[in-house]
């Protein structure tokens, strides 16, 4: 998919469009996963200082850390093989997906705070080197030559300004003083939810992806039920406040229908038939406990086809891109958005933090699979006196 390019944490719950096996079309196999992302605050962190409150802004942050992924490649030769991405590497291309700089922005906040420098902990990240046939003699399956995707980072401490009680104060780069003199912070949470079916036909060969979540006889006109959104002081382990339907202080609703958006299915997965390997023919997979995101580009790799593609073969001898016909229309991508309807009670100065937590379910919509459950967290970090790692 190719819009709604959010956040840090990515938190959206994944509902999924039937997948019923078609009767003479041999054994189908069936998995679903779910996404469920806390947007706002998608992780925050304020310092108190006397009767200043003052908020970490992430966006702000996000315009002096920027990160890339490049594809390098090593050529070899039938003679002199270079399969372990060694030595000087022969080219390197930027490619669209761009890594998140989560990490960065949360690792930066006390060099904001202080002033700088900012540093750099992201670059260096690479996926495995990859022997590969890049040549045209030898032909495949031989082996001479080898790529690797590496992460690249740059970072601007030019011109930082840090904290200074003053007179007069001086507020820091990249953060911000809250309006009201003495007020405590406090947040107001919203998010998305988003799902993906996925069904695989043996015979003939037929792969449909679904990312499907209206239910027009529910309440809320989604497949999402009992979102639950929780705040806890972990120093007291005591909720401070807790935000759902069923207390009316949170709405949940379609947010759109037919729009590219970034996928993630990280926040829960399931399968069908019994059998765990068709969390393979998800775009966004891993084991059913612990799922991998990974990025799902519509369209990427024909322009007729639909919402999402596989790399690699999923099992089940299927193709690697959605081939049902009448299912090449964008109007199947549907997203879920929820608010809080009200705000959480002032935080107070915490040694370990807050805990944001938001859990629910996806109603299954694939024939013998259990309803999804999903569930994400966010951090809130709230400091007396300077800020603290």
């Amino acid at each position: 998919m190719t819009a709604c390019r959010t956040l840090f944490v990515c938190l959206m719950a994944v509902a999924l469009l039937g997948v019923l096996a078609v009767p003479g079309f041999g054994q189908s196999k069936t998995a679903q996963s779910g996404m469920l992302t806390i947007d706002s605050p998608a992780s925050a962190a304020f310092v108190i200082e006397g009767t200043d409150v003052y908020k970490y802004d992430r966006d702000c942050a996000g315009t002096r850390l920027s990160c890339t992924k490049r594809v390098k490649t090593w050529l070899g030769t039938e003679a002199v093989p270079n399969t372990t991405c060694t030595g000087a590497f022969t080219s390197s291309v930027d490619t669209a997906d761009l890594p998140s700089v989560n990490a960065m922005i949360n690792a930066n906040k006390c060099n904001f705070f202080a002033g700088g420098p900012l540093v750099d902990t992201q670059s260096g990240i690479q996926v495995a080197c990859s022997p590969q046939n890049l040549v045209a003699d030898p032909p495949p399956p031989n082996n001479e030559s080898s790529k690797r995707t590496d992460i690249e980072c740059t970072i601007d401490s030019s011109g930082l300004v840090g904290y200074s009680a003053g007179p007069p104060a001086v507020t820091p780069t990249c953060w911000t003083l809250t309006s009201t003199v003495g007020d405590l912070p406090t947040i107001t949470p919203s998010g998305r939810v988003a799902g993906e079916s996925a069904l695989c036909q043996s015979s003939p060969n037929r792969l449909k992806y679904a990312f499907t979540i209206q239910d027009p006889l529910a309440a809320n006109g989604t497949r999402v039920s009992l979102l639950t959104g929780t705040l806890t002081n972990l120093d007291t382990s005591v909720v401070v406040e807790t935000w759902s339907e069923s207390l009316t202080n949170l709405s949940v609703a379609m947010q759109s229908v037919g729009t590219d958006f970034t996928y993630e299915g990280k926040n829960g997965a399931n399968y069908g038939q019994g059998n765990p390997a068709n969390l393979g023919l998800l775009t966004s997979k891993g084991p059913l406990t612990t799922p991998v995101a990974r990025l799902v580009s519509r369209r990427a790799l024909l322009p007729s086809k639909l919402e999402a593609w596989q790399p690699a073969p999923p099992p089940g001898a299927c193709l690697t891109y959605d081939n049902f016909a009448g299912n090449n229309t964008a109007s199947g991508l549907e997203l879920v958005g929820y608010t809080a309807l009200s705000a959480s009670p002032g935080l107070s100065a915490s040694t370990l933090g807050y805990q944001l937590t938001f859990t629910g379910v996806i109603k299954s919509s694939v024939s013998g699979q259990a309803d999804l459950p999903i569930s994400v967290t966010a951090v809130i970090d709230v400091d007396f006196g300077g800020c603290t790692p």
